[in-house]
């Protein structure tokens, strides 16, 4: 995987949009939905590589929350993404290598899934971490137990630089 690079998104076109608005409508959703999303992601900052675009935004936290960002990730050719090491290092070099960030699983009523769009939230700054996951990292290339587990490069090597983040 290379670096991802920042990159100026065009706009869909009038056509794009009505059909984009029409296909809410048939699936029961709020066409109006559609129009804002396509505002609030050209707001957004964009970044592509050969297998990822990737929207970052900053995002209104609760007070008392620190500064938190949203990173909206999907696949070039719209397939599903699942790669942690990807994801891992996406977050790294778009938010920072201590800051922490999170995939939700949300309520059912609260479940967004019109396309393979992945989404990791993440604190803006290092230092906050959140009340759960593990207390320290390990990493291995062994396969033990039955596991298996790929080659792994450092960080610098999947991102082509030091792994530092921004």
């Amino acid at each position: 995987m290379t670096p991802l690079v920042p990159f100026t998104p065009r706009p869909p076109t009038a056509q794009k949009i009505a059909e984009l608005r029409q296909w809410a409508s048939d699936n029961g959703m709020n066409p109006d939905d559609v129009t804002k999303g396509i505002d609030a992601d050209l707001r957004g900052e964009w970044f592509g590589n050969e297998l990822y675009v990737v929207i970052r935004q900053d995002i209104d936290t609760p007070d008392g929350w620190p500064d938190m960002v949203w990173l909206s990730v999907r696949r070039q050719d719209r397939g599903p993404v699942r790669d942690w090491r990807h994801m891992q290092a996406i977050k790294t070099q778009l938010v920072g290598a201590e800051c922490e960030g999170v995939e939700l699983y949300p309520a059912e009523s609260r479940v967004v899934d019109t396309a393979n769009q992945f989404h990791i939230w993440a604190f803006n700054e290092p230092g906050p971490k959140f009340p759960f996951g593990f207390g320290e990292g390990k990493r291995t290339d062994d396969s033990a137990g039955g596991a298996v587990q790929r080659p792994r490069q450092t960080l610098g090597e999947m991102l082509g630089k030091d792994g530092a983040g921004r």
